[in-house]
């Protein structure tokens, strides 16, 4: 099965460096850096600790299930919107790059196809929440839960 990281990525966040059981990602995947050559997964991850410490555990949990253990809990979910807005998924005005958050999975988790990636992003991105960590989870998670119905019907 595939795993689609926020950003996590998760993708980033994550979730972006977590893995299912089936599937290990490298460490030379994590480091390696975006199709336009603009950022380090990994110090992004490290600097956006530094200001919104989280713990692996959400990160897991979000990458195997679509949702973080505490969702009343502001941390993480900032941490996501602050590696997204690193990445440049998510911009200055607030708005998800569809084609940004495909690179930047694809470049994560080789053999996640763009376009898979791209459809997902479409129906995730138009987004209600007016506070830009909460939107930034409810992407994410969009994303997760997405990609996880998506193999269940592999």
């Amino acid at each position: 099965m595939k795993t689609v990281l926020i950003l996590t990525l998760a993708l980033f966040t994550f979730s972006l460096i977590s893995t299912r059981k089936t599937e290990n990602v490298t460490q030379e995947a994590v480091t390696k850096e975006a199709p336009d050559n603009d950022f380090n997964l990994t110090d992004v991850m490290t600097q956006c600790n530094e200001s919104f410490r989280i713990q692996m555990s959400y990160l897991e949990a979000l990458n195997v299930s679509g949702s973080i253990p505490d969702e009343t809990d502001k941390t993480p979910k900032c941490f996501l919107r602050c590696v997204l807005e690193k990445t440049k998924v998510l911009s200055e005005d607030g708005e998800f790059d569809v084609e940004r958050t495909a690179d930047v999975l694809s470049m994560v988790r080789h053999g996640t196809a763009k376009n898979d990636v791209e459809e997902m992003a479409n129906r995730c991105s138009d987004r209600p929440e007016k506070c830009q960590c909460e939107r930034s989870y409810n992407y994410l998670k969009c994303l997760i839960e997405a990609d996880l119905e998506r193999h269940k019907m592999e």
